[in-house]
This record gives C-alpha cells, sequence and structure tokens, in this order.
C-alpha cells in the first residue's frame, strides 16, 4: 500500500525521537486495569469485582514467588536448621554457641554473649548470628538493627555483615548503634551469593557489655529474575532469549539489525521492532521470548498505541506459545487507533526447555500510525503444593501419596470412605486432611517431583489439639533415601506442643524423586495425632 507523505514525516519524527531519548514509559506498567478500565491492581493491591462491576475485595498480594528466609520465624535450637547457625566471633575464627534449653537462647563461652530469635548481645567476643546460601542467585537482605526497648544504657554497640570474607554492608568500619537508639537502621543490600556462601550478621560490643542487647531480625530473599523485553533489547538475536522476527504467513523470518536507527527492520520498509515498540508493514511484527528451562512463567505487561500515533485503524495482537495461541483465547485483540491506556496482560502457563513465545502485532487494515507500545515481561513462578489443601481420596492426584514405613519399605495406605480418612496395616495409623497418626509403622505424607528444580518446604508440624497427652512423637523429613530436615536424627515434638516447629528449607529436586513427610510414634502411640500443614513451592 501507499503511504502519503505527511505521514511518513511524522512517523520519522515519532521513532527518531524515541530512538534518541530511549524512552520507557513508566506509566505503562505501574497499574493495571481490565477491559472495562477499570483498575485491577497495584504493585501491592489486588481489586475483585463482581459480575456487575462491583468492587467486592481488596486483596493484598502475596509474594509466594520468592524465596526467602526470616531469622526469628526460622529460629532453632538446632545448628544449620533452615540454613542458619548461631555463632561468636573471636577475632579468628568463627565458633558455634551451644543451645540452653531453659532460656531458649544460644550461649557462648561468656555468659552474656547469646543469639536469642530477636536479639543479639556480645560479650567479649563478637555474637554472629550466620546464613548459610542453600543455592546459588541474587539475593536481598533486609531488616533492621537498633537497640532492645529497655537496654538503653551504655555506649552502645557496633554492628555490621559480612559475606564469607568480605564486608558489604557497611562499605568500612562498623555501623554504631547509640545506646538510646530503639529505632534503629534499615538494612538494604543486594548481593550475589554461590551455593555454601556465608552470610554473617555480627554484633560488636564497643567498650563495655553493659545493656548491649540489640534488635536485629534479618530477612534474606532470593530475587525472582525477570525476563523484560525492554530492559534486555539487543542489537543481538537471542541475547537474553529474546528474537526479533517478522511472520509472513507460513514461517517466522528474523529481521535484520539497523545500527544507525538502533532498530530491527524487516522486508517491507516499516516492519520494526525498537526497545519499545513493534511496527507491522504487510507482515506481522513479532518479538519472540525462548525458555531457557522447564517450569511455569508469568507473561505480563502492557499493549497499547504509542501516545503521539492515534490515527489510523488501530491494530491487532496476540500471543502464541510454540503453534498454540494462549491470549486472547481466540482471533486477534483490538487495540484502538487512540488507544494509549491499552490492555494489560496476565497469564500463566508452563514451558518446556526450547518452547517459544511470539508477541505479535498485525496491521489490521492499514500501517498507518501503527506503532504499538509493548513491553512483555516474563518470570518463572514456582508450582505451589499444599497437602492439606490437596488432600484426596486418590493416591498421587496433585503429586501427594498416603504411605507407612515399616522399616524395610513404603507402603501405601487404603481409603476407609466412611471414616474419610487413609488406613494402613494397623488400626490407628491414620492419614486425614489435617493430621497424621501413627501406629507401630511410621505414617508418611509422600509428595513426589513433577519436574526439576529448586523446592522449598515450609509449614508447622505439632501436636494436634485436643491430643496433648502420651508421650510426644517424632518427625523428619527424607528426600527418596537421604535425610533433610532436620540435619540428623529426628525432630521431637513435645506431647503438649500445639505451637510445634516452624520448617523452612531448600533441597534440589529431580522430577521423580519422593519427599517423605515422616512421624514416628516415638514410644507408645497414645494421643499420637499430629498436624503437619505441609507446604512446597516448586521453582524451576
Amino acid at each position: 500500500m501507499k503511504t502519503n507523505k505527511a505521514i511518513v514525516s511524522f512517523l520519522i519524527v515519532i521513532i527518531l525521537t524515541m530512538v534518541q531519548s530511549g524512552l520507557v514509559y513508566a506509566e505503562n506498567r505501574d497499574y493495571t486495569y481490565d477491559e472495562s478500565n477499570r483498575l485491577t491492581q497495584t504493585d501491592k493491591i489486588q481489586f475483585i469485582y463482581d459480575n456487575n462491576g462491583n468492587l467486592v475485595e481488596k486483596k493484598k498480594i502475596s509474594h509466594d514467588n520468592e524465596i526467602h528466609y526470616v531469622s526469628s520465624n526460622d529460629f532453632s535450637p538446632n545448628q544449620g536448621e533452615n540454613c542458619w547457625y548461631y555463632q561468636e566471633w573471636d577475632g579468628k575464627e568463627y565458633k558455634s554457641l551451644e543451645w540452653d534449653d531453659a532460656l531458649k537462647q544460644w550461649k557462648g563461652s561468656q555468659y552474656w554473649l547469646r543469639v536469642a530469635r530477636e536479639f543479639q548481645h556480645p560479650d567479649g567476643n563478637d555474637s554472629v548470628r550466620k546464613w548459610v546460601a542453600p543455592k546459588r542467585g541474587e539475593i536481598k537482605i533486609t531488616g533492621k538493627v537498633a537497640k532492645m526497648v529497655g537496654q538503653i544504657l551504655g555506649d552502645g554497640v557496633q554492628v555490621k555483615v559480612m559475606k564469607n570474607e568480605v564486608q558489604i554492608w557497611p562499605s568500612s568500619s562498623w555501623q554504631e548503634i547509640a545506646f538510646d537508639d530503639t529505632r534503629g537502621i534499615d538494612v538494604n543490600i543486594t548481593t550475589e551469593v554461590d551455593k555454601g556462601d556465608s552470610i554473617y550478621f555480627i554484633v560488636n560490643q564497643k567498650q563495655t557489655i553493659n545493656y548491649d542487647g540489640t534488635y536485629w531480625d534479618p530477612k534474606i530473599t532470593y530475587i525472582t529474575p525477570k525476563s523484560s523485553a525492554i530492559k534486555e533489547f539487543s542489537p543481538k538475536q537471542g541475547s537474553g532469549n529474546w528474537y526479533y522476527q517478522e511472520w509472513d504467513g507460513k514461517e517466522y523470518i528474523d529481521l535484520t539489525w539497523n545500527a544507525d536507527l538502533k532498530q530491527w527492520l524487516g522486508s517491507t520498509f516499516w516492519l520494526r521492532i525498537a526497545r519499545e515498540f513493534q511496527h507491522p508493514d504487510g507482515n506481522d511484527s513479532v518479538r519472540k521470548w525462548v525458555a531457557s528451562k522447564d517450569g511455569k512463567i508469568n507473561i505480563t505487561g502492557k499493549v497499547a498505541k504509542l501516545e503521539g500515533q492515534i490515527y489510523g485503524d488501530g491494530v491487532r495482537v496476540k500471543i502464541i506459545k510454540n503453534h498454540t495461541q494462549i491470549w486472547p483465547l481466540s482471533g486477534w485483540k483490538h487495540i484502538e487507533h487512540n488507544d494509549t491506556t491499552g490492555v494489560n496482560i496476565s497469564l500463566v502457563t508452563e514451558v518446556e526447555k526450547g518452547d517459544s513465545i511470539y508477541f505479535i502485532v498485525n496491521q489490521n487494515g492499514t500501517i498507518d500510525y501503527d506503532t504499538t507500545y509493548w513491553d512483555p515481561t516474563i518470570m518463572y513462578i514456582p508450582s505451589v503444593y499444599n497437602g492439606s489443601k490437596e488432600f484426596s481420596t486418590i493416591q498421587g492426584k496433585d503429586n501427594w501419596y498416603y504411605q507407612e514405613w515399616n522399616g524395610k519399605e513404603y507402603k501405601n495406605l487404603t481409603w476407609n470412605d466412611e471414616l474419610k480418612q487413609w488406613q494402613g496395616s494397623t488400626y490407628w495409623l491414620r492419614i486425614a486432611q489435617d493430621f497424621m497418626h501413627p501406629d507401630g509403622n511410621d505414617v508418611v505424607r509422600t509428595w513426589v517431583s513433577p519436574r526439576n528444580g529448586s523446592l522449598q518446604i515450609t509449614g508447622d508440624v505439632a501436636k494436634l489439639k485436643g491430643q496433648v497427652l502420651g508421650d510426644g512423637v517424632h518427625v523428619k523429613i527424607m528426600k527418596n533415601n537421604s535425610q533433610i530436615w532436620p540435619v540428623t536424627g529426628w525432630q521431637t515434638i513435645s506431647s503438649d506442643d500445639i505451637k510445634g516447629s516452624n520448617i523452612n528449607t531448600l533441597v534440589e529436586v529431580e522430577k521423580g524423586d519422593s519427599i517423605h513427610f515422616i512421624v514416628n510414634q516415638n514410644q507408645t502411640m497414645n494421643f499420637d495425632g499430629t498436624s503437619w500443614n505441609i507446604a512446597l513451592s516448586l521453582f524451576p
């Protein structure tokens, strides 16, 4: 088709302006709207509407897509549990503290050298809380460090954070916390770690140990990488797993990089892909992303007409996974010629390594003013499993199995439809939706991994309310034939412990690996009903 000179000149001005400025339209990513132009999501809140368009609920957005560790939640009487260790530093080496069961604190070589759930106290040597990275990745370290309320005398303390032998906060020397500073300082640092790297949170007494109780509850979060088309735009095909193509109705053809325009050009003059826009011309303009590994992905991003390009007959867009359309459900999504608000996309799909996701812009009738903003962002997210919520009458449903361990092998239990429980070879060996009960043999809830990945295991295990007699139970978690929690032996849950133990552990799994959650009766099986809230997040 022919395009008049005025339109061509206008388009050139728009494109050159964008190339020179490198603009990224921040407003395109701050909020999410539905097709009725209702606000559906901010960075913190999701808005739920009924069928009549009335706002019925505001939900805080969960951050379950992240692997995180909180020292107070993960605090344990066992060294190494949940990746945390409790130590002192004598100027030459780190030494492990000893657990004091009466105080529920870790104690060092001097009387006041302590690490408790939410505080540390030096005494001669420094008080140290250590976290060991269970996997490679980028982590964010946050949390407030301050003098404890009621400890506002003395000469204050000094604190710092080390990664192995390198100081990472503050940049040098110590961060001083004044004796009366209960407000303290918020730590917020990011660093790369390899599996096995140690992060040390160190409290030094300064001159005296008087009133040196220091609040410090570090939180460590693995940062989930996102693949953004704009941020990872490149003059190289395949960089960041992004490719730049056109679709002629039969095949996808790679575009050619133009170093002067800093754009990818197609077989016709206006077929373009730039950092923040796509433009069709006869053939469709296609940005492609290729999965680097198996897993579940969340595809987000806004597609809209570009500011200043609000004429013509609009464009049509869609997303294809390999040869299957995944958005919209069928046909095309039409973006009106003057629609700079556009549509916010959020969809989840499973991918295998090598799968292709195509973001396609079609010219509709004409190519006039078809410059289209589209910043696809792709993030791998975990597959989430919950032992109680996914309880089933069918062995293997949602990857869950209900078994017993006789010391030699795992055997499947039998479903009792009258009791709505799984029963074993002895009368009280049971698994119900909300509890497990051993009887001679151990009772076992087993989960089988559907693919390779990093599995974060969280949840609480405790005696069931109303079952606070007897001699308690022993519990542990196995991966195939290897124990992963606690570090060794059994975790004892006393007869009246309805609060129980908090679990937060990360393990690498391969497809077909079995994770066994085991409850042992201790000596007797009396009142051994045990609540175990198992939550699993399988990260790619």
